[in-house]
């Protein structure tokens, strides 16, 4: 959804109609932001696990009631859960763009804020719309744009770099998989499978690239 459908929506549906949705919205942003919260969470874990299971010299593990009688499962299947993981968190994390957005064009509309171009953007916000925004690191972490001095963009340079992090972890997996365990039927599924999600990932993130250069012009016209 372009800029355009979002406005003709709102003029669309003014009054109580709008305030409905506006909080169907925002209870929608908590839910997301919960989620995305707890997938990162579970890829940490699975970061922890490989690390743990690289270094094990151990033949059985116990977790709780669960008993994994073959250790070298682990290295196997945790490259297929962390890819299947970054996908899901990428498509979370889109969902949650068009959302927040969607809810910036209504708070904009229904408070009578003055709009300003440069923060209609996702990561351009003001100090009336991070109060009524759910708490997000992405918004927090935005706040260092809005800076005039170039500290902001210094200060934020390490965190654009863990956006790779992750995909040089799965390079690992990956590795180890396709070095120790592609003789074996649960690596080569795992190997495979985690490659197709990543691919998938991969497209993904080009057509919504190409999505915004189209609502770019669209907007344009």
């Amino acid at each position: 959804m372009n800029r355009k459908e979002i406005l003709k929506f709102i003029e669309e549906n003014q009054g109580e109609h709008l305030w409905d949705f506006y909080n169907k919205i925002y209870d929608n942003l908590i839910d997301l932001n919960r989620r995305i919260d707890r997938i990162s969470f579970y890829l940490i874990i699975i970061v922890f696990f490989y690390f743990i299971s690289v270094k094990l010299t151990i033949s059985s593990i116990q977790i709780g009631p669960i008993s994994i009688s073959d250790i070298s499962i682990l290295p196997k299947l945790l490259p297929l859960l962390f890819s299947y993981l970054l996908y899901e968190l990428a498509l979370t994390s889109g969902h949650k763009a068009e959302v927040f957005i969607t809810l910036k064009f209504i708070f904009l509309t229904l408070y009578k804020q003055e709009v300003i171009p440069n923060e209609l953007e996702y990561d351009k916000n003001n100090f009336f719309t991070r109060l009524i925004s759910p708490f997000s690191y992405s918004l927090e972490i935005g706040k260092f744009n809005t800076t005039k001095s170039c500290i902001g963009a210094i200060l934020v340079i390490p965190l654009i770099s863990l956006i790779f992090i992750p995909f040089y972890i799965e390079y690992r997996m990956l590795k180890d998989v396709f070095v120790n365990y592609w003789y074996d039927i649960i690596g080569k599924l795992s190997f495979c499978l985690s490659i197709w999600i990543l691919l998938m990932l991969l497209y993904y993130y080009l057509n919504l690239w190409k999505e915004s250069l189209k609502n770019q012009k669209l907007e344009k016209s």
